[in-house]
């Protein structure tokens, strides 16, 4: 079951009262896939690398540009942050 940080994040990408003309569907759930990866990873307190997101996540209709982004949107918007190079944790 996905937290409440990675809810309220989709919840937020995916409200379309709220979504302009550029805002991406995919982008939304990848996003909500990354915190989600993030967030079980935290268990072990040691965040979660770039490769091991790319891992878990690439297949054909994903690919790690795509990842990248959603990254790059996450940190941005200071939902992740970067513990250590491409090392992600979920921000509060």
């Amino acid at each position: 079951m996905p937290s409440s940080a990675a809810s309220d994040v989709y919840k937020r990408l995916v409200d379309l009262g709220s979504l302009s003309t550029d805002d991406d569907l995919l982008l939304a759930y990848i996003s909500q896939k990354i915190l989600i990866a993030i967030e079980d990873s935290n268990g072990r307190g040691e965040g979660l690398h770039f490769d091991e997101i790319i891992q878990l996540l690439e297949s054909p209709g994903i690919n790690s540009e795509d990842i990248d982004e959603a990254i790059s949107w996450l940190l941005q918007n200071k939902e992740i942050i970067e513990i250590e190079r491409d090392v992600f944790v979920v921000n509060g």
